[in-house]
């Protein structure tokens, strides 16, 4: 690897797919043998364990509100995320400054930047305060979807007009930049997100609650991640109230934590179908992962994703699964009836929603009702996940960090 200085500045190492996502990147090139740092816009707790880096240092500036329980707190971040913008491009430019004080063009460093205010910054430290380094600006999120307003779009293609390559990791994203912010396709590297295999364990007690399901008629689903504003787990409990009607016994675990929104509104749902009582909301915890075996039923519901990180354990682990068929994200990679049943996108206002999911419940019974039919779309998902392996990850990183080095 001849340019082997890499910074990521990822949001934070605390939890969700960035996180995620950034430290299993970090991780990665560090084995490749690439010199690795890391860069926290916020200084939020780390629960990503990266191995391997040299170190891990933060800017210190706000930005994600729904990681935090203060209601002072979260003011605080709604009040100086943009301003604050300013001060962590600042900052990160003195970082890059001292870290590599004298270099030649091998020795630049290449900056990975992850979610909208750390590309920001680290276009600002380039052009305001004259930090000297090769940048891809990694997209997370459908931009129009994710910032709604035109003048934040029209500033995000400002930003990306400054850097030397965009990352998405779903088509979608590909198409959706190209139309909505004018990024132009020579500019965009898609590279989809790891989705690690699961164990020998989690596969062998998957295989043995998707009988139960079909034998006892018993579902044990569930909902994983960071409950961001996006998430339409609403959608779950009509889902399963059908299901229930069909004469299934039906459990739900939400594992995640954070805007309360649409949590509330899973608790609304839940009480309007008249299954309160099989639900259980357990927050956040350490490993989610772990959990997986438990299941039989995975369900992730969303507006809009960039990939979806927990969607790719589910099939990996080769749990039956419900994905809302998003614009992008890991969905795109995966045909309806083979490796999942896709879920039209829905908002609660929708007058049809309750028929339309009535239909995933209908799809999911006959699905559960055929050992066979169930058996042959996990073993689809699991060998569909294989494709998204760390290795060749890595590989395609780093020919776009050598490209762009080769360029300048």
């Amino acid at each position: 690897m001849k340019y082997k200085n890499i910074i990521i500045l990822t949001s934070d190492l605390y939890r969700g797919g960035v996180s995620y996502s950034s430290g299993r990147l970090a991780e990665l090139l560090a084995k490749k043998g690439a010199t690795v740092e890391i860069v926290t816009y916020e200084n939020l707790p780390i629960r990503q364990n990266v191995e391997n880096v040299k170190r891990v240092t933060s800017l210190n500036c706000p930005y994600s509100r729904t990681s935090h329980r203060s209601k002072l707190k979260q003011a605080y971040v709604r009040t100086f995320r943009f301003p604050a913008i300013l001060l962590a491009a600042r900052r990160f430019a003195r970082f890059v400054k001292s870290t590599f004080p004298t270099m030649g063009q091998a020795d630049k460093p290449t900056v990975i930047a992850f979610t909208h205010a750390p590309v920001a910054a680290a276009v600002l430290s380039r052009y305001l305060f004259k930090a000297d380094f090769h940048l891809i600006a990694s997209e997370r999120q459908d931009p129009k979807a994710d910032l709604k307003s035109r003048a934040l779009i029209k500033i995000l293609a400002t930003l990306y007009n400054n850097v030397d390559k965009v990352h998405v990791n779903s088509p979608g994203l590909v198409e959706r930049l190209e139309q909505d912010v004018g990024v132009p396709r020579s500019s965009i590297a898609l590279i989809p997100n790891i989705v690690q295999r699961a164990t020998e364990s989690t596969l062998s007690q998957t295989a043995n609650g998707l009988r139960r399901a079909a034998e006892e008629k018993t579902i044990n689903a569930v909902v994983i991640g960071r409950i961001s504003p996006q998430k339409a787990i609403w959608q779950a409990p009509i889902i399963l109230a059908e299901l229930k009607s069909r004469g299934f016994k039906v459990k739900l675990t939400v594992i995640g934590d954070g805007d309360p929104q649409p949590l509330e509104d899973l608790e609304s749902s839940a009480a309007e179908h008249g299954i309160e009582d099989n639900i259980e909301i357990v927050g956040s915890i350490e490993d989610a992962k772990s959990t997986l075996h438990k299941y039989n039923l995975g369900l992730f519901l969303t507006n809009w994703e960039s990939f979806g990180n927990v969607l790719g354990e589910f099939l990996a682990a080769g749990i039956i699964t419900v994905a809302s068929d998003t614009q992008a994200g890991l969905v795109n990679y995966l045909e309806d009836g083979i490796h999942c049943i896709k879920a039209p996108v829905l908002e609660r206002s929708d007058s049809n929603s309750a028929k339309t999911l009535s239909e995933v419940s209908s799809r999911l019974a006959t699905i559960y009702s055929d050992i066979n039919a169930a058996n042959t779309m996990r073993r689809h998902a699991i060998s569909k996940m294989i494709e998204f392996d760390q290795n060749s990850h890595a590989l395609r990183f780093i020919e776009e960090i050598e490209r762009i080095g080769g360029e300048k």
